[in-house]
């Protein structure tokens, strides 16, 4: 995560410091038509795959191979990896067309694969695209037997294509059963090596959910491209259609700067530094225009340039990459699912969102209308100018989890403001007397003006505390998710800061402190609270212990007593929770003298949920736990990389499973179980899985202490 904060302020720095690359005046200059940026769009996406992604994997999996054919333990697979925006199928089958090792035939039979509608339909559709090649056995695996007198390298000259494994699943109940059926067609047909592409999402769910990387540990992922790649590969197609400066790497030209700016804001993603490129492609107003003044077409303009002998010139302009608009939070699970799919149609969305596809609709429009979302073919794609924003964003909203580290700065913030809080106000209130004939007396000379100053410093504090309320409670609703308790958190320190300046300038004002009177002041003081205000002052105590003990923070999911909610206010004598029913409780600080309090989340983002199932006792247990375990990996809602377990405690009247796992914000808490319990229903209803009868359970049971009364 520090990675990309850096990153961030990076591209701020380089962007500031970056001359502009064309001489001409950006105030004569104008952005592309949309027919010109499409036809350069075209011909790039129609050109050859950079030569250093094809080097890149033809070098891998050369030595693989022949490693493969030489030894009979030797890996039969190479994933490649690339970021979920790049044309990984395409930069596979590009690559093999230089494949020069004739003695092994190159075979593509999973090229066509797209998703079924029915997710469960996968598995049966990849064994029928396999059953052509004869070379692959899919069923009778025991039944296939190598001669042991033949050469490797003669049983071994198959080498098979996968080129896109997110086709090959989806996040949803049954639909990586397909992963696992490819995993074992992989694993048990050791004479052919496989090449399989993946993104970097895609990978990293299947190895929550299957555990991929243990059965495939043979990676290689696709380099950052540098500036230098870049220009040359892009500068040369360009130039079949217009006319491009390259830049003098020899010397200051700021041509060379506005590459290195490209590489480092697309991260040396192909697809990503390409419509960076376009975007920063500019043309002269003039050009665009006839001697009249008048607007002329694409066409026309390049029918003028064609008579004249001569090319289109662009002028390139300073690279940014666009800001995200502002996402709701079922717009990240949107585009984390489809982050995770690369290409997924909306029917697949909605499956894997847990959502009606009506739901989800307004949203998917809204992105695409945005620019976020393309749609191609009747799939939705991931736009490549957003990618590393969403990241980002995707980040800082706890999708990619953090682990301890937040927890460490809350717990450190609460420290150092708690020990600013503690002495800050002796040396304001410890005070020398001028004279010995004051330091009898207590209260200096009370005027009319002095008591105005108290009333205003009263009022001051008073709305100040309801201001930083006010904002840090808006602040926090805004931020990214992973700064909200922090926001909200820091809400009570600031009220015990101003209290305490308050207090502290209120005594200055009208008492006169010295070291031995303010003994006795304090003395008196305490005495009076003691007997007038005992359950008020214990709560005071008892909250500023709470400050620096921490058994519950502002956002925290809590249970005192009877009462359980999410803490959303801490105030000097109480705290106020919101139930699951939207009642607001207060409850004193005092209680934690004598109540139990439990804290489902401690100040962090993520609280476990645990969702209870019941089965008749002779259920598969095995099955259900299955489908529970899907059930949880593929909720949108689910924090992947905490634990999830399912256990299970026998009943007289059946058997009890709980699925014990984590949303990725507390809050989530009941949407979760929810979605939880609709999506294990319709598994279980899809299988057929027979709940308790518990009406039967109890005759049964009252039958049996019938029967032993009557022994």
């Amino acid at each position: 995560m520090s990675d990309i904060w850096f990153k961030s302020i990076q591209e701020k720095l380089q962007s500031w410091f970056t001359q502009p690359p064309s001489r001409e005046s950006e105030d004569e200059l104008i952005e592309l038509p949309p027919q010109l940026k499409a036809e350069l769009l075209r011909r790039i996406n129609e050109s050859p795959t950079p030569q250093v992604y094809k080097t890149t994997i033809l070098e891998a999996i050369a030595p693989a191979v022949e490693s493969w054919r030489d030894r009979l333990d030797a890996p039969n697979h190479l994933v490649i990896l690339g970021s979920a925006v790049e044309s990984i199928p395409k930069i596979i089958n590009d690559s093999f067309e230089d494949w020069e090792d004739w003695s092994v035939e190159v075979i593509r039979p999973l090229n066509t694969l797209k998703r079924p509608y029915n997710s469960r339909l996968i598995e049966k559709r990849i064994s029928k695209l396999l059953e052509p090649y004869l070379q692959i056995e899919t069923t009778n695996f025991e039944s296939r037997e190598s001669d042991p007198e033949m050469p490797l390298e003669k049983q071994r000259k198959t080498l098979v294509l996968v080129p896109q494994l997110e086709q090959c699943f989806l996040r949803a109940i049954g639909g990586w059963s397909s992963i696992e059926f490819l995993r074992n067609i992989i694993s048990e047909n050791p004479n052919c090596f496989w090449v399989i592409g993946s993104s970097h999402p895609a990978w990293n769910f299947l190895d929550f959910v299957c555990q991929i990387s243990a059965y495939f540990d043979q990676i290689k992922v696709l380099p950052k491209l540098d500036n230098e790649i870049l220009a040359d590969w892009l500068i040369p197609i360009a130039e079949t259609l217009v006319t491009l400066d390259k830049a003098d790497y020899s010397s200051n030209d700021p041509r060379q700067a506005y590459w290195d700016l490209i590489a480092h804001q697309s991260s040396g993603i192909a697809r990503v530094a390409q419509y960076l490129w376009l975007e920063s492609l500019r043309i002269h107003k003039d050009r665009m225009q006839d001697e009249s003044g008048e607007s002329i077409n694409l066409e026309k303009l390049l029918r003028i340039e064609a008579d004249a002998k001569r090319k289109l010139v662009l002028h390139p302009v300073k690279p940014s990459l666009p800001s995200l608009p502002s996402l709701t939070n079922l717009d990240r699970y949107l585009l984390h699912a489809t982050l995770i799919h690369t290409t997924i149609t909306r029917t697949h969305l909605a499956q894997t969102l847990g959502e009606a596809e009506s739901q989800i609709q307004a949203r998917v429009q809204w992105l695409s209308r945005q620019g976020i979302l393309e749609s191609c073919d009747g799939s939705l794609s991931f736009h490549p100018l957003y990618y590393d924003k969403l990241r980002t964003d995707l980040s800082q909203n706890n999708f990619f989890y953090w682990g301890k580290l937040m927890k460490i700065i809350i717990i450190f913030s609460g420290f150092l403001a708690g020990f600013i809080l503690s002495v800050f106000p002796i040396g304001v209130l410890a005070q020398d007397g001028d004279s010995d004939n004051l330091s009898n007396q207590f209260l200096t000379d009370i005027t009319l003006q002095k008591i105005l100053y108290g009333v205003l410093a009263i009022l001051v504090a008073y709305g100040s505390i309801y201001i930083i309320k006010a904002i840090a409670n808006w602040i926090s609703e805004r931020v990214p998710r992973r700064f909200r308790l922090i926001t909200k958190q820091s809400i009570p320190f600031w009220k015990a800061l101003i209290l305490l300046i308050t207090a502290s300038y209120l005594a200055n004002l009208f008492l006169k402190l010295s070291e031995s009177n303010l003994v006795a002041v304090t003395g008196t003081i305490a005495v009076a609270l003691g007997f007038a205000f005992k359950d008020y002052a214990s709560s005071v105590i008892a909250g500023v212990i709470a400050l620096f003990e921490a058994p519950y923070r502002v956002g925290d999911r809590v249970k005192i007593a009877d009462h359980y909610g999410e803490v959303v206010s801490y105030g000097l004598r109480a705290i106020q929770i919101q139930t699951p029913d939207d009642n607001l409780i207060t409850i004193p600080h005092n209680k934690t003298w004598t109540e139990p309090i439990s804290n489902a989340n401690s100040g962090e983002l993520e609280a476990q949920v645990a969702t209870d199932f019941f089965f008749s006792h002779d259920i598969n247990v095995e099955r259900v736990m299955q489908i529970l375990y899907q059930a949880a990996y593929s909720s949108k809602y689910t924090q992947l990389k905490l634990p999830i377990v399912v256990v299970i405690q026998e009943k007289n009247w059946g058997t009890q499973f709980k699925l014990r796992s984590y949303p990725i914000d507390a809050r989530d808490e009941f949407i979760y179980k929810t979605d939880l319990i609709r999506r294990a229903k319709a598994a279980f209803a899809y299988e057929k899985l027979p709940y308790p009868n518990i009406f039967q359970s109890k005759i049964t049971e009252e039958d049996s202490y019938s029967k032993n009364r009557s022994e």
